[in-house]
């Protein structure tokens, strides 16, 4: 036998030192790449569900609008809060005969004249004066009176203590400016004249300002009445005649009249 056949090849040698070598290096990418998916598949376990929605895909709108921390949900036609949740400020009156109300501040006002169509407040102004002072609030069925003929009516009850009432058609100061019931537009009027006692003796000049509206089928009227009006009231600022101090404190239950809701 031949020295050179008795030899290993080199060739031969070198290939299979390099497969040995590429073994770990194999074996460690399959282990690594498992270990990567197992740590993949946990975390994707783990991890928290997404919380839905509060409202559905667009266009449907929300049931129910979520809930603001602590407060009220909100109510469909852009209101806030239910009517349970409303807040509610002085003393409800409301007309048993034709379903108006509003509340009053009984800290301000005294009943005077408590009916099912009517009820009278008197002392707005100075309860503590006792100025006689009052106001009137009113409904009526729209198919007999108008805001104009409730005004009429009202001003004839009127003149009968106080013969010489007429309209105030001097200057702007008591003109009366967005003229509303609730949100009902309506009409306004100011009247002036002197009080008589029931002897005829004259008792004080006297200043009326009656705002009327009707809607459906009802109509309302609130009248103010204000002994001495021109003379400037102890309250202020600003300076304000009694008549005018009557008016703002009356434009608080004008804002707050709620109408029946089927007239």
């Amino acid at each position: 036998m031949s020295g050179w056949m008795a030899q290993a090849d080199p060739r031969a040698a070198y290939a299979a030192q390099r497969s040995g070598s590429r073994r770990p290096l194999l074996r460690f990418a399959v282990i690594f790449v498992v270990v990567l998916v197992v740590v993949l598949v946990a975390v994707a376990a783990l991890a928290p569900a997404a919380p839905a929605p509060s409202c559905p895909s667009a266009p449907s709108p929300c049931s129910v609008p979520p809930k603001p921390p602590g407060g009220q949900a909100g109510s469909a036609g852009g209101q806030t809060g239910s009517a349970a949740a409303e807040l509610v400020v002085g003393t409800t009156w409301s007309s048993s005969k034709f379903g108006f109300s509003f509340h009053y501040d009984a800290d301000a006002w005294n009943v005077q004249d408590d009916e099912p169509d009517l009820l009278q407040l008197k002392s707005p102004s100075d309860p503590s004066a006792d100025r006689e002072d009052w106001v009137i609030v009113e409904g009526a069925a729209a198919s007999s009176e108008t805001p104009d003929q409730m005004i009429a009516a009202r001003v004839a009850s009127l003149s009968q203590s106080v013969p010489d009432l007429a309209e105030d058609t001097d200057g702007t100061y008591y003109e009366v400016k967005g003229a509303e019931i609730g949100d009902v537009p309506g009409i306004a009027r100011v009247y002036v004249g002197t009080l008589d006692d029931t002897d005829g003796t004259p008792i004080a000049p006297v200043r009326y300002t009656i705002v009327a509206a009707t809607s459906g089928s009802l109509t309302i009227g609130v009248t103010v009445r204000t002994l001495d009006p021109d003379a400037i009231a102890d309250h202020g600022p600003p300076a304000l005649t009694w008549h005018m101090l009557s008016r703002q404190l009356v434009d608080a239950i004008l804002e707050d009249i709620r109408w029946p809701a089927a007239q």
